[in-house]
């Protein structure tokens, strides 16, 4: 919303300057022709350079976005309980979807084990606190 509302500030101060150009260009006595298309050009310029600023701002806020919501999907790992039934089911959603993510450090996927074992499964103990030992442990 802040980044819509830099853009309308920037469109309206683009327009007041070309209303400001547009005056001086019908004043004929003030400057010269070329004098004048220097400014425009450059003001025009000065413009566009911060649009795209804003625009680059835009596109790597929406690269955060995306990138933050795949990562919540991570963590909405179906839980595992500690049922046998339920287990190869879970362990190959978490395969698919946590293990097998390059991305992930193990930090992470340790994060997300813990975060998705409930009940038994989550008493489970380990001889080192680290994420593959806990998944081996499963």
């Amino acid at each position: 919303m802040a980044v819509l509302v830099a853009l309308n500030r920037k469109r309206g101060n683009l327009k007041c300057q070309i209303a400001k150009l547009l005056r001086a260009i019908t004043d004929e006595e003030t400057m010269d022709i070329q004098h004048l298309e220097v400014r425009i050009k450059t003001s025009i310029n000065k413009e566009k350079l911060s649009m795209f600023k804003v625009i680059d701002t835009v596109q790597s806020s929406e690269k955060l976005s995306s990138f933050d919501s795949s990562r919540k999907k991570k963590s909405t790992a179906h839980p595992f309980t500690g049922r046998l039934d339920e287990f190869n089911w879970f362990k190959s959603q978490f395969i698919t979807l946590i293990h097998n993510n390059k991305e992930s450090t193990n930090s992470e996927k340790l994060f997300y084990l813990r975060g998705s074992l409930r009940g038994a499964a989550k008493k489970i103990e380990t001889s080192d606190d680290s994420y593959l030992s806990l998944f081996h442990a499963l």
